[in-house]
């Protein structure tokens, strides 16, 4: 946290009502440096041609994500006792987010396709909440998606009788990652609607749906 003289209090504006993010149920990865204008993120076309793409700017949807943990998104501290001043503890920074899902009973070679996503260095994603809304980064009059770092999908983990078996996913955000945080409210659910590119996938999966030589 950066700390300049002092200036007037900003303004803060009034509320005029709340705003509820819902249950993220699906999840659309795609590389830093795409976007979306205002209109085109409420288009199914639009979602369709980035999912079609054969180049950096292609878009690929998870299936259903269960059983969301959060972490992370409070002080960063220094000190307490006689360190500091009165004993209280001063405020560096924010810690960063980290989100981690659960996919259960899905196919291994779908797996293996989510796996190859730990080999970007420059990812982002789009959530879809039960209310078929897209949470997005909203600046100016474009929506962005919000870059992750240390994505991660684990190994197959066996639960027998007493729960479904799954597969962990885990990814961070940067501190500050949801100062624009926005939702758009596109003209289709994009949950059912949104597929991935139907010529990639022969298998049922979608482990052809990525062009491995734009790996970085």
């Amino acid at each position: 946290m950066i700390y300049t003289c002092p200036t007037p209090l900003p303004d803060v504006p009034n509320m005029a009502c709340e705003i509820k993010y819902g249950q993220i149920q699906k999840i659309a990865f795609q590389r830093i440096g795409q976007r979306f204008s205002l209109n085109d993120i409420q288009t199914l076309s639009a979602w369709t041609a980035f999912a079609d793409a054969v180049d950096v700017s292609k878009l690929v949807v998870t299936p259903y994500v269960e059983a969301p943990t959060v972490n992370g998104g409070d002080e960063l501290t220094f000190g307490g006792g006689n360190n500091t001043l009165d004993g209280i503890k001063t405020v560096m920074g924010i810690n960063p987010v980290g989100m981690s899902f659960a996919l259960r009973n899905y196919p291994q070679t779908l797996i293996a396709a989510l796996k190859h996503l730990m080999t970007y260095r420059d990812l982002a994603c789009y959530f879809f909440n039960n209310a078929g809304q897209v949470l997005a980064l909203r600046d100016g009059g474009f929506f962005y998606p919000i870059p992750i770092r240390a994505f991660f999908v684990g190994d197959l983990q066996l639960h027998g009788l007493e729960q479904p078996s799954s597969n962990i996913m885990s990814f961070s955000f940067k501190a500050n990652y949801s100062d624009k945080l926005a939702i758009a409210k596109p003209d289709f659910n994009p949950i059912t609607d949104i597929k991935n590119a139907d010529h990639y996938i022969g298998d049922g999966s979608f482990g052809l749906a990525f062009d491995y030589s734009y790996a970085i």
